[in-house]
């Protein structure tokens, strides 16, 4: 069986590059995007909502830091710092309880 090529290695520094999205006071957003799946790196104020409207896929929020509350699928979750969320396509929303880090991941 032939070997087959390998892409070369690569990587995201969040901190040393501007946040590509901000989403309202408190709220700043780095993307970084693999060969099938886009990664978002997240730094926030507690209080300060991400939202989403009519995404296609479902997503993972991590939440390595801080809480939040997660809404989406006509549910709510209050999930705790250093948890994972699996969230269902369509719209969703991510409220900070805390100043500090997430990241989610999505196709």
């Amino acid at each position: 069986m032939a070997a087959l090529p390998t892409r070369p290695a690569s990587h995201a520094s969040h901190y040393d590059s501007p946040p590509q999205l901000e989403e309202g006071p408190g709220a700043r957003t780095w993307l970084t995007r693999g060969a099938n799946f886009v990664v978002a790196v997240s730094r926030v104020s507690a209080g300060a909502t991400l939202r989403r409207t009519d995404h296609p896929d479902e997503s993972a929020v991590l939440l390595p830091e801080i809480g939040a509350l997660i809404e989406a699928g006509g549910e709510r979750v209050e999930a705790g710092p250093e948890t994972l969320t699996i969230v269902p396509p369509g719209a969703s929303s991510v409220t900070a309880r805390g100043d500090g880090g997430f990241g989610s991941t999505g196709r």
